[in-house]
């Protein structure tokens, strides 16, 4: 971090102080929304249980610090414990928030469910929610066990954060070679989409996402049967984890320095086997075709191109292209037609370069990124959080390359997201959906912009650099 703030121009610094206090002045002033006279017993266990969490993951990282080597081993300590210190100040002020989706959908489930048998649940489960079955087996759980169920939620959401940012600085400490960095884990825990997921949304996506990462991290480590363990289980999940795919697929092809494969294709069945966890309510009676065609039936629940995303489709709201639109078939097939296009050139492209030199880690968490920003950008039906797996490996990819580029990469990514999802949650008390706002604009023009150098870096660090190797090759061949 030093060393990117010392590169940095005295416009580009002022520019991110400007950002800086803009983010934590909107968080401080969006805590003005919490009632802290709600709390009775409930809240007082769940919040001890995070206490709980947080302290074992304090003591654990606490010793690795003050065992390390270091001559900033007191600053990164304390850092740390402040760290951990905000997350939980961050618990206690929203631990009553409920969040619309909370209320409309995941709390009238549970409620559902608790009236129900358990093989009525089973029976019903897609007539009841939208969501993949293996969510709904967890809130099954929850009605039967007759817990508070917005808790429940989001300690679960809590725990799978934290194995999420765990994921996260497992890559990152693993492709630079150096030991696990328990204030950067600590720190991943403050990222926006992170903390506001756990603290506010108490939804699932950081489930989907830490499979995701995990598939990666296996991939990277040659564990082909795990990797595809964790893409099934992420699959199971949410549909949102073929945003990986792309990236899996390369890894597939691809060798290492030595010559081997990072993934195996005799493996490949372990990803659909892992799905069959969402096909047991098919042995109490449940549907077939619903059982199996659930993620068609969450595609179609929308009636926009964009679902308050500041994506490409947006544009398509400007201009009332809806459902009810003549226009609205054309323009989905033709979202659909370029968003795959563009996956099968960027595909082609980078194992045509991993012929002339091989991929590095960073090389592939780059791609990564790349691959999970543009197809929610240009697929139509995305919601804001889509953006949420390309957020997580931005900012894997900022702490890997450490430049200023790869920095605000990484920045103007997961500031979309932040404005579009929470800033302007912060203003209105609401979230805003079937229209665009004047910050839906702003975290359009982040993302632009999030694209716009992403093909500079393409450019200056692929595309160059692959021309050179060409011009290398024809030399050597005419010396010859």
């Amino acid at each position: 971090m030093k060393q990117i703030i010392n590169d940095m121009s005295l416009p580009q610094k002022v520019w991110l102080s400007f950002l800086a206090l803009l983010f934590f002045g909107l968080n401080i002033f969006s805590f003005s929304f919490v009632d802290l006279t709600n709390f009775d017993y409930n809240t007082v266990i769940y919040i001890g249980l995070v206490f709980l969490v947080l302290v074992a993951i304090g003591i654990i990282g606490g010793i690795k610090i003050v065992k390390e080597n270091n001559e900033h081993k007191v600053v990164r300590f304390v850092t740390f414990f402040v760290t951990l210190f905000v997350v939980f100040f961050c618990v206690i002020l929203f631990a009553d928030y409920k969040s619309s989706d909370y209320i409309a959908y995941l709390s009238e489930w549970v409620k559902t469910y608790s009236g129900l048998s358990f093989r009525d649940c089973l029976i019903n489960i897609t007539n009841i929610s939208n969501y993949p079955q293996i969510y709904n087996y967890f809130l099954i759980i929850i009605a039967k066990l007759n817990i508070n169920s917005l808790y429940a939620i989001k300690f679960s959401t809590l725990l799978f954060s934290l194995l999420l940012c765990f994921t996260m600085e497992l890559i990152v400490s693993y492709i630079r070679g150096t030991k696990f960095n328990f204030v950067r884990f600590a720190l991943f825990m403050l990222l926006p989409m992170i903390l506001i997921e756990y603290t506010m949304w108490a939804q699932c996506d950081a489930i989907y996402v830490t499979f995701s990462l995990l598939a990666f991290y296996f991939a990277l480590r040659h564990k082909s049967k795990l990797s595809f363990v964790m893409v099934g289980l992420a699959f199971a999940n949410k549909l949102q984890f073929l945003f990986i795919v792309p990236i899996l697929f390369i890894m597939l092809i691809v060798k290492d320095r030595d010559g081997a494969h990072y993934l195996k294709w005799k493996d490949l069945y372990l990803a659909p086997l892992m799905y069959v966890i969402n096909l047991v309510p098919i042995l109490f009676g449940a549907d077939v075709l619903d059982t199996i065609l659930v993620y068609f039936i969450q595609t179609g629940y929308y009636g926009r191109l964009s679902q308050n995303c500041a994506n490409f489709c947006l544009v398509f709201d400007f201009f009332g292209i809806d459902s009810q639109s003549k226009w609205y078939l054309p323009a989905l097939i033709t979202c659909v037609i370029v968003t795959f296009a563009i996956m099968i050139v960027l595909i082609v492209f980078v194992v045509k370069f991993s012929k002339n030199k091989t991929l590095s880690g960073k090389d592939f968490v780059f791609f990564a990124f790349v691959f999970s920003f543009i197809m929610p950008f240009f697929m139509p039906k995305m919601l804001d959080r889509f953006f949420y797996m390309a957020c997580c490996f931005g900012v894997i990819f900022a702490c890997i390359d450490r430049q200023k580029d790869s920095f605000f990469l990484s920045v103007f990514c997961v500031l979309s997201l932040f404005f579009v999802l929470y800033v302007q949650f912060a203003i209105t008390e609401q979230w805003i959906y079937y229209s665009y706002s004047f910050l839906m604009i702003i975290g359009l023009i982040f993302n632009l912009i999030t694209l716009y150098k992403i093909s500079n870096y393409i450019i200056n660090n692929y595309v160059n650099i692959s021309e050179n190797s060409s011009l290398n090759n024809k030399e050597k061949t005419k010396i010859k």
